[in-house]
């Protein structure tokens, strides 16, 4: 007799939302206050694609998916680098404290996993100036949660 497969179920943090998209494969938790959009974009080769912004209402504090090549910040290379797990999967990151205070993170999840797709190639998270710590735990419940499609 074969064996009964059961879905596990999701465990939604308290006072966060699941958002999901099988187009891009991908799952994420996020604040339930916060604001989601998914904008068109177009990356650096003319390529036509998506990006997903995570966004606390009247903040600067946002989190965001965005496409591989997407727009370059210029910024100086004195960010601290290391390797990060991204909702269980490896990936790298680079931190940068801003000069207004603000916190910058770049993350790098690895491509072919799960089908990520190449389209998406990084993970873009802002503080806010005000509550930087506070915004650092939002943003580690958010990158725990993040699930790759299996």
């Amino acid at each position: 007799m074969p064996e009964k497969i059961i879905p596990k179920k999701i465990t939604i943090l308290p006072g966060y939302k699941l958002y999901k998209n099988v187009d891009f494969g991908f799952e994420i938790q996020y604040p339930e206050k916060w604001i989601v959009s998914e904008e068109n974009i177009e990356n650096v080769r003319g390529e036509n694609t998506k990006a997903f912004y995570f966004k606390k209402p009247n903040s600067d504090l946002r989190f965001a998916i965005l496409p591989r090549d997407g727009l370059s910040y210029g910024l100086p290379d004195n960010g601290v680098s290391g390797e990060v797990s991204i909702g269980g999967s490896l990936g790298s990151q680079t931190k940068w404290t801003l000069p207004d205070g603000k916190r910058l993170w770049l993350l790098h999840p690895q491509y072919r996993l799960y089908n990520w797709s190449e389209d998406i190639g990084r993970i873009d998270i802002q503080s806010s100036a005000t509550d930087p710590v506070g915004d650092t735990v939002i943003f580690e419940k958010m990158l725990n949660s993040f699930k790759l499609a299996r």
